[in-house]
């Protein structure tokens, strides 16, 4: 599978936030999408959920362009894990994570058994199966988020989108998510992550797409991924190290 972004461009009235960005994403990779604030990062997210609609380019998923595709099939393909879910309502978490196969049901038809099963195994994938019985609006915005990966795992797009996965996350469920994303990526999976933390950046994913005012300024590999580049992006003197195996980047005077 491949998602193909060409020439995408997107404005809010007369400010152009997407300018001409064209990039490729093929199985199993994992994108770090990093920027300053502003540079347009979960825009270029929403505009390939279809949460926005582009000025101009196209989007596509092998050879279906996403424009032309309805929500249901639009679900099939992609999923979206936020910062913050919001727009919850009062469902037990095992419920809320439920909703996932939802694309996959026909007309009028319901969850079976087996799907239960499945959405407790996501659960427990994140370990918060405990929680299951939970109503979602109680919980903490971290284990919101975890929930929301595991609805998203049960919908079973092969094409995931994170916006600041692990801003919410206390250490030890920050390494569960992360673990996770790293696990569908040999699955075959194609994750789409915005960033800020470098560092977690250049530990998670296999390529780096640095965006500047809404265009395309760095799209590589990680290990093409230099302290001059870096450094020239922020505007600060910047040194990418290797320690035990790790990606550690520091700025100038630390």
């Amino acid at each position: 599978m491949t998602l193909t972004i060409k020439d995408l461009s997107f404005s809010y009235k007369d400010n152009n936030v997407l300018n001409n960005i064209s990039f490729n994403a093929n199985d199993g990779e994992i994108i770090a999408l990093l920027g300053k604030n502003g540079s347009g990062k979960t825009t270029l997210l929403k505009n390939i959920l279809g949460l926005l609609t582009p000025s101009s380019g196209t989007i596509l998923v092998d050879d279906k362009d996403l424009s032309k595709l309805s929500v249901r099939d639009r679900s099939k393909l992609l999923s979206y894990i936020p910062q913050s879910p919001s727009n919850i309502w009062s469902y037990s978490v095992k419920s809320y994570v439920l909703m996932g196969i939802t694309p996959s049901l026909s007309t009028l038809s319901s969850p079976k058994e087996k799907d239960d099963a499945k959405a407790i195994d996501a659960l427990e994938r994140f370990g918060i199966s405990a929680l299951a019985d939970r109503d979602i609006t109680t919980l903490s915005g971290g284990e919101r988020q975890l929930a929301t990966a595991a609805r998203a795992l049960l919908q079973n797009s092969r094409i995931q989108l994170f916006d600041e996965p692990t801003s919410n996350l206390d250490l030890k469920n920050a390494d569960i998510l992360i673990r996770h994303i790293k696990a569908l990526s040999k699955e075959g999976y194609i994750s789409l992550i915005t960033m800020h933390d470098i560092t977690e950046a250049l530990n998670i994913a296999s390529r780096i797409l640095i965006l500047d005012r809404g265009k395309v300024f760095f799209n590589d590999s990680v290990d093409k991924l230099s302290s001059e580049i870096l450094s020239e992006y922020y505007q600060t003197k910047m040194n990418i190290e290797r320690y035990k195996n790790q990606y550690i980047v520091l700025k100038e005077g630390v």
